[in-house]
């Protein structure tokens, strides 16, 4: 896991140049921001690895990693959803998300599909310091095949 969370922070940082390198992070919580964070920025977090015995001293795992995107939320509602001429709302941004990330095995060894069977719905969410933040978390499954240790 520690392999493809690093992967995947690496491509988003190089194939979303609009976010800074410094907000795209590895993420310990789900709903974790740094104090210096700004947006729009997409924090990623590990998820669920499934293990299936394969024959021949393998296995195959199956390991989610789940992508949350923010977006300052501003007083026009629509705007930290479906953006604007100045600034990408989080369908954009999760729209290039996948851009960067559908069937992209990141170079990585014995991985065999990457894969977004799901998303949630864009909503808001406070920060705890008087401001409020458009949030949307993506759903990632990256399988490979790997000796068993």
């Amino acid at each position: 896991m520690r392999e493809l969370l690093l992967a995947i922070e690496s491509e988003i940082e190089s194939s979303l140049a609009y976010i800074r390198d410094e907000d795209v992070f590895i993420s310990p919580h789900a709903t974790w921001l740094p104090e210096s964070v700004q947006h729009p920025c997409l924090a990623i977090k590990d998820g669920a690895i499934e293990r299936t015995e394969l024959t021949g001293g393998m296995w195959q795992e199956t390991m989610t990693v789940i992508l949350t995107v923010y977006v300052s939320f501003t007083g026009d509602g629509r705007v930290p959803v479906v953006g604007d001429v100045s600034v990408k709302g989080v369908l954009e941004i999760a729209e290039d998300v996948h851009e960067a990330l559908d069937e992209n095995l990141l170079s990585l060894t014995g991985m065999t599909s990457a894969f977004s069977p799901s998303e949630k719905g864009a909503e808001v969410v406070w920060d705890g310091r008087g401001g409020g933040m458009e949030k949307k978390e993506i759903t990632y499954q990256y399988v490979r095949e790997v000796d068993r240790p």
